[in-house]
């Protein structure tokens, strides 16, 4: 819940945030399918996709897309392979992931209110741009 809030909290004072991930997780890995973390446009940060040195470069690469204002999500793959020669993360657990970087601006407040009040009610849900018809 704190991360829902301390995004609609930051939203909501006009910065932007970029939301990170872990969408697919694979053998030994830091993160695990599911784990999330948040950067404001502040600095500030709140959650984990898994720690380390590879969550301190996914940090930079937010940060990176913070300042470019980037408008779409990123998908990011991190191969944990000490041979690996493409998309090496610099650990050696022998897995991998998928990361993906999703931009929020106050345009997603509605979206977050109706998350934090689906939490604190018990509800569970999905989240869709769509209407269903």
């Amino acid at each position: 819940m704190k991360l829902w809030t301390f995004i609609s909290a930051k939203l909501q004072s006009g910065q932007t945030v970029q939301l990170l991930v872990v969408v697919e997780s694979r053998g030994s890995s830091p993160g695990r399918q599911g784990f999330k973390l948040a950067l404001a446009a502040d600095g500030s940060w709140i959650g984990t996709i898994g720690g380390g040195v590879m969550e301190h470069t996914m940090l930079e690469k937010a940060a990176e897309l913070l300042r470019e204002g980037a408008p779409h999500p990123v998908l990011v793959y991190q191969n944990h392979h000490p041979d690996a020669t493409e998309h090496a993360s610099g650990l050696n657990c022998m897995g991998n992931q998928r990361i993906a970087f999703v931009p929020l601006g106050g345009a997603e407040l509605s979206i977050l209110d109706r998350i934090i009040a689906a939490v604190e009610e018990g509800r569970r849900g999905y989240c869709n741009s769509a209407r269903r018809a």
